[in-house]
């Protein structure tokens, strides 16, 4: 299954390959397991080519999805209370 490279965020880690579908063939980018994780380089941005995880991956694939997504939610909420706080703090 083809999967889009936007999502692979350098030094997250993941518990699936990632193989590239080249010109020159379908290699190994990331191996990776449940048992054996892996943290995505920056390279991955710059592979050329498809990324592409296998079907029985999807499911690995779909965790590191909800877990990308909770991250930057929980992110975007300190955010939000620290400008709030901020904001508080400057009308004394």
């Amino acid at each position: 299954m083809q999967i889009d490279r936007t999502l692979l965020i350098p030094d997250t880690e993941v518990w699936f390959t990632i193989q590239v579908l080249s010109r020159s063939g379908l290699g190994v980018l990331v191996k990776a397991s449940e048992k054996s994780p892996s943290r995505l380089e920056k390279s991955v941005e710059s592979a050329e080519g498809d990324l592409l995880i296998r079907k029985s991956d999807i499911p690995l694939y779909q965790v590191y999805l909800n877990d990308l997504f909770a991250s930057k939610e929980r992110l975007l909420k300190k955010q939000s209370r620290t400008r709030n706080g901020v904001k508080g703090e400057r009308a004394w």
